[in-house]
Protein backbone atom coordinates (compact mmCIF):
# COMPACT_ATOMS: atom_id res chain seq x y z
CA UNK A 1 0.00 0.00 0.00
CA UNK A 2 1.74 3.64 -1.07
CA UNK A 3 1.67 6.22 1.54
CA UNK A 4 -0.10 9.26 0.84
CA UNK A 5 2.73 12.21 0.96
CA UNK A 6 0.28 15.33 0.32
CA UNK A 7 -1.33 14.67 3.82
CA UNK A 8 0.72 16.53 6.53
CA UNK A 9 -0.57 13.68 8.96
CA UNK A 10 0.21 10.00 8.82
CA UNK A 11 -3.34 8.06 8.93
CA UNK A 12 -1.84 5.80 11.82
CA UNK A 13 -1.27 8.97 14.05
CA UNK A 14 2.26 7.73 14.73
CA UNK A 15 3.86 11.33 13.21
CA UNK A 16 0.82 13.39 14.09
CA UNK A 17 3.15 15.78 16.70
CA UNK A 18 4.14 19.56 15.49
CA UNK A 19 7.21 19.62 14.10
CA UNK A 20 7.57 22.55 16.60
CA UNK A 21 7.04 23.34 20.43
CA UNK A 22 4.19 24.71 21.13
CA UNK A 23 4.46 28.47 21.86
CA UNK A 24 4.70 29.02 25.89
CA UNK A 25 3.61 33.02 26.16
CA UNK A 26 4.63 32.91 29.94
CA UNK A 27 8.11 32.08 28.77
CA UNK A 28 8.38 35.43 27.21
CA UNK A 29 7.18 37.88 30.61
CA UNK A 30 10.11 36.52 32.38
CA UNK A 31 12.42 37.67 29.95
CA UNK A 32 14.36 41.20 30.35
CA UNK A 33 13.85 43.70 27.79
CA UNK A 34 16.77 45.11 25.56
CA UNK A 35 14.57 48.31 25.18
CA UNK A 36 13.93 48.85 28.62
CA UNK A 37 16.82 47.82 29.50
CA UNK A 38 18.96 50.69 27.18
CA UNK A 39 16.32 53.45 28.08
CA UNK A 40 17.52 52.96 32.03
CA UNK A 41 20.96 52.59 31.49
CA UNK A 42 20.32 56.39 29.37
CA UNK A 43 18.23 57.77 31.47
CA UNK A 44 20.51 56.72 34.83
CA UNK A 45 23.80 57.96 32.70
CA UNK A 46 22.19 61.51 32.05
CA UNK A 47 20.57 61.95 35.96
CA UNK A 48 24.77 60.97 36.65
CA UNK A 49 25.77 63.84 34.14
CA UNK A 50 23.10 66.33 35.38
CA UNK A 51 23.78 65.65 38.95
CA UNK A 52 27.22 66.24 38.67
CA UNK A 53 27.27 69.15 36.57
CA UNK A 54 25.08 70.96 39.20
CA UNK A 55 26.74 70.13 42.11
CA UNK A 56 30.17 70.35 40.86
CA UNK A 57 29.59 73.30 38.05
CA UNK A 58 26.38 75.72 39.71
CA UNK A 59 26.90 74.68 43.51
CA UNK A 60 30.64 74.96 43.76
CA UNK A 61 30.88 71.75 45.57
CA UNK A 62 34.43 69.78 45.58
CA UNK A 63 34.82 66.47 43.53
CA UNK A 64 34.11 63.97 46.26
CA UNK A 65 30.58 65.02 47.40
CA UNK A 66 29.67 65.88 44.11
CA UNK A 67 30.74 62.47 42.39
CA UNK A 68 28.82 60.83 45.17
CA UNK A 69 25.70 63.16 44.13
CA UNK A 70 25.94 61.78 40.51
CA UNK A 71 25.93 58.01 41.30
CA UNK A 72 23.58 58.42 43.63
CA UNK A 73 21.52 60.08 40.84
CA UNK A 74 22.63 57.90 38.51
CA UNK A 75 21.55 54.94 40.37
CA UNK A 76 18.27 56.10 41.58
CA UNK A 77 17.12 57.14 38.27
CA UNK A 78 18.39 53.64 36.33
CA UNK A 79 16.14 51.69 38.84
CA UNK A 80 13.20 54.15 38.98
CA UNK A 81 13.25 53.93 35.20
CA UNK A 82 13.87 50.43 35.53
CA UNK A 83 11.13 49.23 37.35
CA UNK A 84 8.69 51.64 35.97
CA UNK A 85 8.97 50.87 32.57
CA UNK A 86 8.72 47.23 33.51
CA UNK A 87 5.05 48.12 35.54
CA UNK A 88 4.20 50.08 32.55
CA UNK A 89 4.82 47.02 29.80
CA UNK A 90 3.53 44.35 32.52
CA UNK A 91 7.67 42.65 32.55
CA UNK A 92 7.85 40.52 35.86
CA UNK A 93 11.62 40.90 34.70
CA UNK A 94 11.60 44.40 36.41
CA UNK A 95 15.04 42.76 38.90
CA UNK A 96 16.87 41.27 35.64
CA UNK A 97 16.00 44.65 33.81
CA UNK A 98 17.73 46.93 36.29
CA UNK A 99 20.64 44.32 36.63
CA UNK A 100 21.34 44.43 33.20
CA UNK A 101 20.98 48.44 33.17
CA UNK A 102 23.66 48.46 35.86
CA UNK A 103 25.82 45.92 33.73
CA UNK A 104 25.85 48.07 30.97
CA UNK A 105 26.62 51.23 32.41
CA UNK A 106 29.44 49.53 33.78
CA UNK A 107 30.81 48.16 30.59
CA UNK A 108 30.48 51.47 29.39
CA UNK A 109 32.42 53.02 32.25
CA UNK A 110 34.77 50.28 31.37
CA UNK A 111 35.00 50.89 28.03
CA UNK A 112 35.53 54.73 28.05
CA UNK A 113 38.04 54.22 30.67
CA UNK A 114 40.12 52.02 27.94
CA UNK A 115 39.67 54.57 25.60
CA UNK A 116 40.98 57.14 27.47
CA UNK A 117 44.45 55.43 28.37
CA UNK A 118 44.66 54.26 24.75
CA UNK A 119 44.25 57.72 24.15
CA UNK A 120 47.08 59.09 26.80
CA UNK A 121 49.58 56.43 25.19
CA UNK A 122 48.95 57.39 21.87
CA UNK A 123 49.21 61.12 23.09
CA UNK A 124 52.32 60.46 24.62
CA UNK A 125 54.09 58.17 22.13
CA UNK A 126 53.17 61.13 19.72
CA UNK A 127 54.78 63.61 22.06
CA UNK A 128 57.81 61.25 22.31
CA UNK A 129 58.64 61.01 18.59
CA UNK A 130 58.18 64.89 17.91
Amino acid sequence: MARNVSRPNSPHGSDNDPPYDAYDPALDEDQPSLLIILLSAACGVGAGVIGLYITYTVLGWEAPPSVFVAVVAMSVALGVVGAGLSIVTASRAALKNIVFSCGLVLLAAVFLGLCMVAGAVAAALFLVNQ
